[in-house]
């Protein structure tokens, strides 16, 4: 829920330099970013509530700058900087907040939650999120602003908004420097933790009408095994999933009009239960809710393209090597939202491909990338908690720089957002980042007319392979234990 207790400092009262412990950032975005996690209660009519982490600008980014002389500091001015400065430390929160998480990777890998901890905390430790905890939302205009639309209360620019669905077994926590580093572009991201059963574990809180005593009711992973049935249970999950995009959506427009506010103030909207400590009012008429975008990587994928077909207040969506596999084949036509696919060579296939090429193209563009020499899991935080050679022992890192990959990918994002969400066409700006890097290709580099890659059949190795690596770094932990188990070399620590 946030912050968890930790031995190591915060930064500095007014500091902008995160710790060493941070994820980083990538790409060249001008904003310092805050986040803030919210939890809205269900309304008793169909609607079961959201949980997500906000990400959003909160300052300028300043250059560093030398040391003042003593004549410059009798001369200095009263002049406010444009950039938001707190005299307040900045908090940056855990990546691993709740060991829940990780014991629930370990129930879905089959593994040891003592061996799985160990795996964690060994590499991980207290590894932190790149955005301030609960820093202010920027609230100054700057002339450079790269969005038009401006703020009625003359607080600063309307942000676009984004929504996030993360991969199965994975949180709102696990994308944290693609969610970090697109809202320093001036987006406000809002990733959503899924409770469908689709993440290695959440939880809900819930009210006694009686008593008013709040309880915490946690949500395990749903196992599907072979025969059982996965296509209708993923499907469903689906529609969880995208009924979750939407009412996040909702919420951001909520938060829009400044009707959102905590469960015993009585508010218009939404009651919020987890973040009623923050003032949510700084975010009244500071969103630009007509342009929105859905986002989601592998399962979200599938997650981010339905969600934009049924409901067209998301203006376009980004897939990062989705898997498309959950979407029910009428579902396709409806898809006339232009949409960016960001593929990785190794992961991807040739049902799953077709499946990219029903969508409607004729209704909207739908440009696709290949990115080679990296991973499924290269789009995750993953790729940058195990650099090196433990990367990729444990397959989340491929043989590309995950820093320069991640800016690849995302300056891609960036540069189609800019363009969909003003309704214009997206390939030739796309195809001007993509000259930038060798290891991207537009289009695909699956052979559509390979058998051996063709089916989505459960028994294929290729289905195994994509359930094991469908957003779940939990996999590649199992399958590194499983190898060094029969070496005897982690085995035996």
């Amino acid at each position: 829920m946030g912050l968890t207790s930790s031995s190591l400092p915060s930064t500095p009262a007014g500091s902008r330099v995160k710790p060493s412990t941070a994820l980083p950032t990538v790409g060249c975005g001008m904003y310092e970013v805050g986040c803030a996690d919210i939890m809205v209660a269900s309304n008793g009519s169909g609607d079961n509530g959201v949980f997500m982490r906000i990400f959003y600008p909160t300052a300028l980014k300043i250059e560093p700058q030398p040391e003042p002389s003593e004549s410059d500091s009798d001369n200095e001015s009263d002049s406010e900087s444009d950039a938001t400065v707190t005299d307040d430390p900045i908090e940056y929160p855990l990546w691993n907040e709740r060991r829940e998480y990780i014991n629930g990777l370990a129930e879905y890998r089959q593994m040891s939650q003592r061996k799985i901890h160990f795996y964690f905390d060994w590499i991980i430790g207290e590894r932190r999120i790149p955005a301030g905890w609960q820093q202010p939302l920027f609230n100054k205009r700057h002339p450079n602003f790269v969005h038009a639309s401006k703020s009625t209360e003359a607080k600063g620019p309307q942000f676009p908004v984004a929504v996030f669905s993360h991969g199965l077994s994975g949180s709102r926590l696990i994308y944290s420097t693609y969610c970090t580093s697109l809202a320093s572009y001036g987006y406000v991201v809002a990733a959503v933790e899924h409770r469908d059963r689709s993440s290695s574990w959440t939880y809900r809180l819930k009210t006694d009408p009686a008593t008013g005593i709040v309880t915490e009711e946690g949500i395990s992973m749903l196992m599907v095994h072979d025969g059982e049935g996965e296509f209708k249970k993923r499907n469903q999950q689906n529609h969880t999933r995208v009924a979750e995009c939407i009412r996040a959506l909702h919420l951001l427009e909520e938060l829009n009009m400044g009707q959102c506010g905590p469960a015993d103030k009585k508010p218009k909207g939404s009651k919020i239960v987890v973040g009623q400590e923050f003032d949510w009012l700084q975010f009244k008429n500071r969103l630009d809710i007509s342009k929105a975008a859905v986002i989601g990587h592998s399962m979200g994928g599938a997650t981010a393209v339905a969600a934009a077909a049924f409901s067209t207040d998301f203006r376009c969506c980004i897939v990062l090597d989705g898997w498309l596999y959950p979407i029910e084949h009428e579902l396709y036509a409806q898809t006339t939202m232009p949409a960016l696919m960001l593929n990785v060579d190794g992961w991807q296939w040739a049902e799953n491909i077709k499946r990219i090429q029903r969508m409607n193209s004729e209704a909207a563009e739908k440009p696709l990338f290949t990115f080679k020499n990296i991973v499924h899991q290269s789009f995750s935080d993953f790729t940058y908690l195990m650099p090196g050679f433990m990367g990729r022992k444990f397959g989340v890192q491929g043989d590309i720089d995950p820093h320069v990959a991640g800016e690849a990918y995302l300056e891609l994002s960036v540069a189609f957002l800019r363009q969909a969400l003003s309704g214009s066409t997206s390939v030739e700006a796309l195809r001007e980042v993509a000259q930038r890097y060798e290891f991207v290709v537009e289009g695909t580099t699956v052979d559509l007319e390979d058998e051996e890659t063709a089916t989505d059949d459960p028994k294929s190795d290729d289905h195994q392979t994509l359930q094991d690596s469908n957003g779940d770094a939990g996999s590649s932990i199992a399958a590194s234990e499983t190898e060094s188990d029969s070496t005897g070399t982690t085995s035996n620590l």
